[in-house]
């Protein structure tokens, strides 16, 4: 039981540093990657891990990140989004330490996803990728 928890703990930590991360865009404030090989497909749905690195120190809630790797359900046809999970790091690039994490999906269900946002370049990738 203990080497089964281990290995999950384990798993879930080095789950970022694993990722081939290809970088799907950039500004001033933010740089988007996304993890190709973690895309999985069903009919009109994509679930994809995404990463937002900032350039700046973030505060939310009196905890400072630099990183939030996130997993993604985009709704291809009706050109929606869902968080499923979300996990805030103090370093860049998902590294450091874990500051808070959500591995519920999002209760809201479904959010259509704003034109010209960093979303929209997101569901572009992610449901034009074969």
């Amino acid at each position: 039981m203990r080497q089964a928890i281990l290995t999950f703990l384990l798993t879930a930590v080095s789950q970022s540093a694993t990722a081939a991360w290809f970088k799907v865009n950039a500004n001033e404030i933010t740089s988007l990657y996304a993890d190709p090989t973690s895309i999985i497909r069903s009919n009109k749905t994509v679930k994809i891990r995404v990463l937002a690195d900032k350039y700046k120190m973030t505060k939310t809630a009196d905890k400072r990140y630099l990183s939030l790797v996130i997993q993604v359900e985009y709704d291809c046809n009706e050109k929606a989004s869902r968080i499923l999970d979300l996990t805030a790091y103090s370093k860049n690039m998902g590294k450091g330490k874990m500051i808070y994490t959500i591995s519920e999906p999002d209760p809201k269900g479904k959010t259509p996803v704003s034109p010209e946002s960093e979303d929209e370049i997101l569901w572009e990738y992610a449901c034009s990728t074969q």
